[in-house]
């Protein structure tokens, strides 16, 4: 609750990530990863009567809490994550990437009335379906939704791919797509293409942007415009997921060469 208008908020944690059987009416709403699990961060007195580990619905819903509180003005708050856990990749919920599947036979254990407050149950009720609230958030996560994420006696392989590439950068932070290119190439080398780690985003975000919105102390290399089978495209590398649909409000900076 503390960020103010034009903050960036960053929470990084590492720690145990783990999944579930997820709940009929997100599959229903088309808003389910396939295999319709919930990613999950495992808190420390899990298996206690009444107690779930924290889904990655949870977590959308508390970014857009901070964001746009409700009976207030939206506030312009950066959410940065970075998730150093098992079965991370979309634990922020970006929505451009669900799609309908069809309910696994399971037993359903955790009820809608069961995330958070009930705040999805009282959305349900009142507007007979479930939607993810508006978000803001770039999302840096160890390894795909099904991946380990795995570890040496020094620690998280992603902790320590991010923290090398932030220390070669000292001079001039890096914006968050080259920063993702940097961290997956090292953690693809050392874990011998096993974990291959996503940089997601939603919302007005830009992944060009610097690290954190620190301040930038020389130019940066900038996104190229290419003509390829008589299109211009902007080749961005290895950004994973990126929508079309992301770039038609973006102002993208051209440069001629030669």
């Amino acid at each position: 609750s503390k960020p103010k208008d034009a903050d960036t908020a960053a929470f990084h944690y590492s720690g145990l990530g783990s999944w579930e059987d997820g709940s009929p009416e997100f599959v229903e709403a088309g808003l389910e990863t396939a295999g319709n699990r919930n990613e999950l961060i495992v808190v420390q007195n899990y298996g206690e009567e009444g107690v779930f580990n924290i889904a990655d619905k949870e977590l959308r819903w508390m970014i857009s809490e901070l964001q746009f509180p409700k009976d207030q003005a939206p506030r312009n708050i950066l959410f940065i994550g970075l998730m150093d856990s098992c079965f991370s990749g979309s634990l922020f919920r970006d929505t451009e990437k669900r799609s309908r599947i069809t309910l696994p036979k399971t037993e359903q254990k955790r009820r809608l009335a069961d995330y958070l407050e009930g705040q999805y149950q009282e959305m349900y009720e009142s507007e007979g379906y479930v939607a993810f609230p508006d978000a803001n958030f770039i999302l840096f996560t160890a390894c795909s939704p099904r991946e380990s994420a795995l570890e040496c006696r020094n620690g998280g392989l992603f902790t320590q791919a991010l923290t090398k590439a932030l220390e070669d950068a000292k001079i001039n932070p890096p914006a968050y797509a080259d920063l993702h290119t940097k961290i997956k190439h090292i953690i693809e080398v050392q874990s011998g293409q096993g974990q291959h780690p996503f940089l997601e985003y939603e919302g007005k975000v830009n992944p060009f942007q610097s690290f954190l919105s620190q301040e930038v102390k020389a130019p940066q290399l900038l996104p190229s415009l290419i003509k390829k089978d008589e299109k211009w495209i902007v080749p961005i590398g290895a950004i994973h997921g990126l929508q079309e649909s992301t770039w038609k409000n973006n102002e993208i900076q051209l440069y001629t060469k030669d």
